[in-house]
Formats: structure tokens, C-alpha cells, sequence
């Protein structure tokens, strides 16, 4: 005895399927990686140590990158006494200078205070894009 099958809806399955896959290449990706970082990016200025506010103005995204899975991007800030602030300074500098500088912890806290809302906001931008594809 033979068994015959059919599949009804194939065409129109393998169509969604390759919207699905043009959706989720990784350039298509970035949006929503720098939707998450923003949040957190946000939260560190906002809690930044404050002088002359060239240090919180100084907070950026970096250039996103993609491959064809995956999106990355960064933030961060070029400022050359960022890590001085994070975590203090107890030492003498390239001048001669001797500092005592206590550490004001901002990144890592908005980090851990905000990494479930970028979390969730990747999530809601990835849904946004894979419904747009649809």
C-alpha cells in the first residue's frame, strides 16, 4: 500500500520563512541592540558624577557592527578620566601629581538597575521588527 501526503500552505510557509530570516539578519539587528544600550547608557549619565558636565555629554554608542546573525555595538566615553571616576584613583599621575580620589560608582549600578529593561526593550524591538517582516 502507498501513502501519499500533501502539504497545503508550503509556498506560503516558506515565504513568511524567508522574511523571517531576512528580519533577523544581524544589520536588521541593530536597532534593537542600541534600543537596550540606550537605556542603560541613560541611566549612567543620569547618575554620573557632575562638575562641568563634560563627562556625562561625553557618553556615546559606539559604531555598530553586524555579521549575518548577530548585531554588536557599544557605549562608552573617551574621556581619559572615566575609569578614575568609576572606580578612584590613589596614586601619583604622569605629572607628579598625588591623588586620592574616592571611586563614585555609576556604570555598573545602572547596569544592574536597568539590564531588565534593556533586556526587555531588545525584546520589544526584535517583536517590532519580526511583525514589520510579516
Amino acid at each position: 500500500m502507498k501513502v501519499k501526503t500533501y502539504v497545503k500552505g508550503d509556498k506560503e510557509l516558506r515565504a513568511i520563512l524567508i522574511k523571517l530570516k531576512a528580519a533577523g539578519a544581524g544589520a536588521k539587528m541593530v536597532p534593537a541592540v542600541d534600543a537596550g544600550l540606550l537605556i542603560i547608557q541613560n541611566e549612567v549619565v543620569a547618575n554620573a558624577p557632575y562638575k562641568t558636565g563634560n563627562y556625562k555629554r561625553s557618553w556615546h554608542l559606539g559604531e555598530a557592527d553586524a555579521d549575518s546573525t548577530s548585531a554588536y555595538n557599544t557605549t562608552g566615553t573617551d574621556v581619559v578620566y572615566g575609569p578614575r571616576l568609576e572606580f578612584g584613583f590613589d596614586d601619583v599621575d604622569a605629572l607628579g601629581r598625588n591623588y586620592h580620589q574616592s571611586a563614585q560608582p555609576h556604570v555598573r549600578p545602572a547596569f544592574d538597575t536597568k539590564r531588565q529593561a534593556a533586556i526587555d526593550e531588545v525584546a520589544a524591538t526584535l517583536r517590532a521588527i519580526v511583525e514589520d517582516a510579516l
